[in-house]
């Protein structure tokens, strides 16, 4: 071990997304003021903007479902919609598209499916509208048939004629001139929103219809199979790159500018198990580092169940939003002429900006608050953009400058989806043995406190394997105790405790070393040497 676990120990300890952030965090953490960094972890909708925290609390009368259940939805959701018509830019360094990729993950009873359905309303809407089609797109649809027969026909001319080059150029040019109208045809935004799909499926949607589309499901726990052999595709759709299928049994797929959001809701259970096991591929691969998580907390009991319909004033609004959205980038699809806007930093939410950069670039080193994720941190500057955008747009704010408290905003939901990350993956890449042996520690300290109440002399601060076996609180550890004995030898090396042996080389207990415990507990009483 290079750095003692000790050391390791107390730096990783006090990054725990359950400490409160007053506990832990110097001021300008994030680049931001001590007082905007303090937030109730507990409610998240205490730092939305004021159309986006009306929103929430319409939905949450309505459902009773937690906070950042409500907020994933709903800038994920949202998303579907702003990546069509626009991107987000800051200076020349980044320009990227405005699609999240959100997983909320909380057990059966939580109301995914109804937060869901309350904010994709309006893209059910557009979508039956695109499925049924205009006037306009079956003339276009018309047109196209039109179009195919013509170019057949220029086949069979170029056939006909291959031994006559004057016929042959004429043909040959009239296949090519019909060719280009061919790739500029209307198309259809029917595949906007996908609910389960193959990723051969979406690729041929996104080139045959609307190059813009999401995946979004209450209920994708069963995607988790399957999912290593979509991330990559999946992560080159969140960048916006280009999108190439290649196949020998049927036509070529490319897409120049696709765009693809994500929302996904997922079992606790089930998502636990996937991270336990394929954790470091998610990680690995990149859609770790992309995908926005919230591990939200299961609803609490509520005695007085709601009695009055709840109005919908801030969803009807949303959903016009969403809708105008939806209708000017179907009158682009159909022209053939896609123009997305960049939205960029009014001049005090650049500076704001720049402040966080340099603290993100700060705490990327080694024993920095992000050093364990380096993937997420290289992320964090476009997901806060990405998450700035879609405030923007859901607070109907004129123009194309997203301001300082869009991107205040922004940058504390990052701060909590930052800290969901660390409490999945921040040991994604630590040893087994440390982390069982930080399991230990923690369970001894507990066990140092009661020391301390009853006053017991430090000679006697010894503690049992099988009493820590029992009681240390993972059932990992708990299943083996070996597991148990491997942490303590751990400690030991560190010189946190002291083994105590059986006959036969057996450990059957430890005691407490005062030159830890008594130095890191100014309290503790001090040996007794006379």
């Amino acid at each position: 071990m290079t750095n003692s676990l000790s050391w390791r120990w107390e730096s990783r300890h006090s990054q725990s997304s359950h400490v409160q952030p007053e506990q832990v965090e110097d001021e300008g953490t994030f680049g931001l003021p001590l007082r905007l960094a303090k937030f109730n972890r507990d409610d998240i909708s205490t730092i939305l903007p004021k159309n986006a925290r009306a929103l929430h609390d319409e939905i949450h009368a309505v459902s009773n479902a937690v906070p950042e259940l409500i907020t994933t939805v709903m800038i994920s959701t949202t998303s579907v919609a702003t990546q069509c018509l626009f991107d987000v830019e800051y200076f020349d360094m980044i320009r990227c598209p405005t699609s999240i990729s959100a997983i909320y993950v909380s057990g059966s009873g939580s109301r995914k499916s109804r937060v869901n359905d309350e904010l994709t309303q309006a893209h059910c809407d557009f979508q039956i509208l695109e499925s049924e089609g205009s006037s306009d797109l079956h003339e276009a649809e018309a047109d196209k048939i039109i179009l195919k027969a013509k170019i057949k026909d220029a086949l069979k001319e170029i056939r006909e004629n291959i031994h006559d080059s004057e016929k042959l150029l004429e043909a040959r040019n009239r296949f090519i001139d019909l060719s280009r109208s061919e790739q500029s045809t209307a198309k259809n935004a029917a595949n906007i929103m996908h609910r389960d799909v193959s990723y051969a499926a979406l690729a041929r949607s996104i080139e045959s219809q609307s190059a813009c589309t999401s995946w979004i499901n209450p209920d994708a726990t069963t995607i988790l199979p399957q999912l290593g052999r979509m991330m990559p595709q999946f992560c080159l759709l969140w960048d916006g790159a280009a999108i190439q299928r290649e196949r020998m049994t049927t036509e070529s797929v490319f897409q120049s500018e696709p765009r693809m959001a994500v929302s996904w809701g997922m079992q606790t259970k089930r998502f636990k198990a996937y991270v336990k096991e394929h954790g470091a591929d998610f990680i690995d691969v990149g859609m770790g580092a992309r995908t926005l998580i919230a591990m939200c907390k299961p609803i609490p009991p509520h005695k007085n169940p709601r009695r009055v319909k709840v109005v919908r004033e801030a969803r009807d609004r949303h959903n016009a939003n969403i809708s105008r959205i939806f209708e000017r980038y179907a009158k682009m699809l159909r022209s053939g002429n896609i123009k997305r806007t960049a939205l960029t930093l009014a001049d005090s939410a650049e500076e704001q900006f720049r402040t966080t950069l340099a603290w993100i670039e700060d705490n990327r080193a080694e024993g920095g608050y992000l050093s364990n994720i380096p993937e997420f941190a290289n992320r964090m500057p476009e997901n806060i953009l990405r998450i700035a955008s879609n405030l923007h747009v859901i607070e109907q704010r004129e123009g194309n400058v997203i301001q300082r408290d869009i991107l205040l905003s922004a940058i504390r939901l990052t701060i909590f989806f930052t800290e969901q990350h660390i409490a999945l993956f921040g040991d994604i890449n630590t040893p087994l043995e440390e982390t069982y042996a930080r399991a230990v520690l923690d369970y001894l300290r507990r066990e140092f406190k009661r020391y301390q109440v009853r006053e017991t002399p430090w000679t006697e601060w010894i503690v049992t394997v099988r009493q820590i076996q029992q009681y240390v609180g993972n059932a990992e550890i708990r299943s083996k105790r070996d597991y148990v004995v491997d942490a303590l030898y751990a400690l030991a090396h560190e010189g946190i405790v002291r083994l105590i042996f059986a006959p036969g080389e057996k450990v059957v207990s430890v005691q407490l070393l005062y030159s830890y415990f008594g130095t890191h507990h100014t309290d503790a009483k001090s040996p007794d040497h006379h």
